[in-house]
């Protein structure tokens, strides 16, 4: 079992297969489980700031100042995709979680 979150990007701007991104679970964790952003019951990660370094991450790889990063899924499958500029497609991207680990 890990206690990472991994992000890995099918593609960032024009860059196919950038480097995944790690973040460390007990970085993102919250105390208890907070129902109203939880993507599955007793989910305690904390999804706002996994979505600020993930924009951290891909900003020094794309052109634009103001990407907009939306994710979503369940337990199952969680995936998200970047839009820059209101309607271009700056890429997409999985996340593998420690709780899926777990729940196999």
């Amino acid at each position: 079992m890990t206690d990472t979150i991994t992000v890995t990007f099918d593609r960032i701007g024009r860059m196919k297969n950038p480097p995944a991104l790690q973040i460390p679970f007990a970085d993102v964790a919250m105390p208890e489980a907070d129902d109203f952003d939880a993507l599955w019951p007793g989910d305690r990660t904390n999804w706002q700031v996994v979505v600020e370094l993930i924009d951290d991450h891909v900003r020094p790889m794309i052109r634009s100042s103001y990407p907009e990063i939306t994710l979503t899924g369940d337990l199952a499958r969680i995936h998200g995709w970047i839009v820059v500029g209101m309607c271009g497609n700056g890429g997409t991207f999985t996340i593998t979680h420690p709780d899926q680990e777990n729940a196999r």
